[in-house]
């Protein structure tokens, strides 16, 4: 409203304004024809306050005409109801009295506050928390997210200061207003469990001047959150990075590095952060800014590579890294020790030689033996009836053999059966011997409270003399009426004494008692730890016996196995006979055979 107002007092102070600079200019007609047209009452008065214009709507509405007094006007005014206001233009001594159309006045107030509440409604509609405060950083605006937000109404916390907002950034250095001082409109700030972004900017006048702020709010915790488990996911990438054993760096394409895991700086020894950013040459290997680099070969169709270093062996291989739509950002390159497999290969190299000097050295060994075995078949073929008739005697030995290792296995497991019963036998023994140390350490434990029960009864009797020596002083000081009790008295420090004699013999008996059992004990661990060695040695012999019960087994299926063997043997002789005129046949082939070989390893 009182912008309105603002502006029609404006205009008609200057239409004022600008009659009287043109009455002087003569031109008084044109301005009264444009004042006519107001449908306000308008007066002009020189400097003896004397009417010398009204506009039509005055001389209508108010009945008045020219040469009138200021004051008769003003009262024209208030008799017929019209709002009217005052001025002076400038230092002229003019003053004018301009009426207000108050239904024009109310309209135009309506008009404001329909389109206040328009732009409220936008404001309200919005979905973020938005806010606007004065120069003083005090609140001029907040929008219904905002309320909600603090659980506060509007028309209560306009003008109070913007801390009261109560987040954790206010009244400091990353307040979202010291920021924008300082060149930065955004700041970030947790409340409510959630984490929240703030953005601020200048409300300038139409004029340019700053009149305020604006600050906008966005609940970023979803972005948040997904930001912390990106951030933990590419942690946990990291770490199976730096578990590999291996160098491991990555290169942009202008092979600068941006990522090397643990066992890059342990190679470098220089940390993560001092390495990346930088070009991939400050490896400092061989290869590097040459044509064998692992990059400039992988962009050749070459994927491994190789150098040496600090008299080490490494191969490089080097794969291209690509986002999701395919594009080229980088190269992973993996470094592996292979000073070893190096060394290997030419271990096998060398072994290699040697073994073709071997083979050519039995080649030549084969040659002479096969001859020999071609002389020696026609001896064989001679030995063959002698080894027909050494069969069958041999078949009889076995026979024999067979049934001895029957009858062992027979005597093994009877052996193995007693082992088991032994075996249980001390492992009763060993039962009864903890039991026997359990009890021994109990009778330990009683004597050693009686002991100190004695030592009480001594303590007792010592009492009880010394009360007993108090009471004879006492009977001598009553003269003749205290000798009773005198004897009474002596009896008594005599029995106290025969009880802490007693009681001291026993202690004495007890204590060697305790001893006694102390040794006694260790005679039973020692005695529980022999039974546990013999448990363990019957163990053994119980396994041994098993073993030679199983093998006498075996043996038994073996020498009937070698029974059949051997007849089936003696039938094998018979053929060998026949066999050996062609194998003096195959001795030559293989005489020839052995000198190609011999050529070969040449």
């Amino acid at each position: 409203m009182l912008m309105y107002i603002g502006f029609v007092l404006s205009f008609l102070t200057a239409a004022v304004f600008c009659y009287f600079s043109i009455r002087l200019k003569a031109k008084v007609v044109t301005i009264e024809l444009a004042l006519d047209t107001i449908s306000v009452p308008v007066a002009l008065f020189d400097e003896s306050n004397k009417c010398f214009y009204v506009n039509h709507s005055g001389k209508s509405l108010l009945s008045a005409e020219g040469n009138e007094n200021y004051s008769n006007f003003v009262s024209k005014f208030e008799k017929a109801g019209i709002n009217f206001c005052e001025s002076r233009v400038g230092n002229t001594g003019h003053q004018s009295l301009i009426g207000i159309d108050t239904l024009e006045l109310e309209r135009g107030v309506d008009s404001y506050k329909k389109e206040i509440y328009w732009l409220t409604s936008i404001l309200d509609a919005l979905p973020i928390p938005l806010s606007v405060t004065d120069k003083d950083m005090n609140w001029t605006f907040i929008n219904k997210v905002v309320e909600d937000m603090l659980g506060v109404k509007r028309k209560d916390i306009i003008g109070k200061h913007c801390s009261n907002w109560g987040a954790s950034i206010c009244n400091t250095d990353d307040c979202g207003i010291i920021r924008l001082h300082n060149g930065l409109n955004e700041t970030l700030f947790s409340q409510f469990g959630k984490d929240f972004q703030v953005t601020v900017n200048y409300l300038y006048g139409d004029k340019g001047e700053v009149l305020g702020y604006v600050e906008a709010v966005r609940d970023i915790s979803d972005l948040i959150s997904k930001t912390r488990e990106a951030d933990e996911l590419a942690h946990w990438y990291k770490s199976i990075l730096d578990a590999i054993p291996f160098p491991i760096s990555v290169t942009d394409t202008n092979m600068k590095w941006t990522f090397v895991n643990q066992a890059t700086e342990a190679a470098l020894g220089k940390r993560r952060e001092q390495i990346i950013g930088k070009h991939c040459s400050e490896w400092g290997a061989n290869i590097c800014s040459t044509e064998n680099c692992g990059v400039s070969q992988f962009k050749l169709g070459i994927q491994n590579t190789s150098f040496s270093q600090g008299g080490m062996d490494f191969k490089v291989q080097v794969a291209s890294l690509k986002d999701t739509d395919g594009q080229l950002k980088g190269y992973v390159e993996i470094v592996q020790d292979v000073t070893e497999a190096n060394a290997l290969a030419k271990k096998v190299e060398d072994t290699a030689s040697t073994m073709i000097l071997n083979m050519r050295s039995t080649s030549e060994r084969l040659t002479e033996d096969s001859r020999q075995i071609a002389e020696g078949t026609q001896s064989l073929a001679a030995g063959v009836e002698e080894q027909s008739a050494q069969v069958q005697i041999l078949n009889h030995n076995v026979g024999v053999i067979s049934s001895k290792i029957s009858s062992n296995a027979e005597s093994s497991k009877s052996a193995s059966d007693l082992s088991d019963k032994a075996k249980e036998n001390a492992l009763k023994g060993n039962v009864d011997m903890k039991g026997m140390l359990a009890s021994m350490e109990g009778i330990k434990e009683s004597s050693i409270d009686i002991s100190k029960i004695i030592k009480t009864i001594e303590d007792i009797a010592f009492q009880t003399n010394l009360l007993a020596l108090n009471a004879s002083v006492e009977a001598a000081r009553a003269g003749d009426h205290g000798k009773g009790f005198a004897v009474v008295a002596e009896e008594v420090r005599n029995l106290a004494g025969r009880s802490s004699e007693a009681a001291k013999m026993t202690n004495d008996l007890i204590t060697d008692s305790l001893g006694r059992v102390e040794n006694g004990t260790t005679t039973a661990e020692s005695a529980a730890e022999s039974l546990n060695t013999i448990v363990a040695d019957f163990e053994q012999v119980s396994n041994l016996v098993e073993q030679i019960a199983f093998a006498s087994k075996e043996q038994s299926e073996l020498a009937d196995e070698l029974s059949n063997g051997i007849g089936q043997f003696a039938s094998v002789v018979e053929e060998s006979s026949a066999t050996i005129q062609g194998l003096a046949t195959s001795s030559e082939e293989l005489a020839s055979y052995a000198e190609t070989l011999n050529q070969v390893t040449v």
